[in-house]
């Protein structure tokens, strides 16, 4: 499983590359797996698993882009919901 390769500690942080590599599987599965590894944090294009003090200011680098990249999103899943009930409304009236 993917996850006994990410190290823990921001020194210790490896590359989606560098795993690849380890578990010989393609990008698009480590990407997946990484995914189901909630504790596994990227920054500075590296994996790692926060262990210690010394990797707060990368949690909370983390935490304030992630933040800000569902925010992003939700923005526009918003944009996207006003307009389909604009479009079903307007349909709705001509039938």
């Amino acid at each position: 499983m993917i996850v006994d390769y990410i190290p823990k500690g921001y020194e210790n942080r490896v590359t989606r590359g560098y795993l690849g590599s380890v578990v010989h599987e393609k990008d698009r599965v480590i990407r997946r797996e990484i995914a189901e590894c909630p504790e596994a944090i990227i920054h500075d294009e590296g994996y790692f698993i926060p262990e210690n003090v010394e990797d707060l200011p990368h949690i909370e680098a983390y935490i304030k882009r992630e933040t800000a990249r569902a925010a992003a999103i939700l923005k526009r899943v918003q944009k996207a919901r006003e307009a389909y009930w604009r479009i079903e409304v307007k349909h709705n009236e001509q039938i």
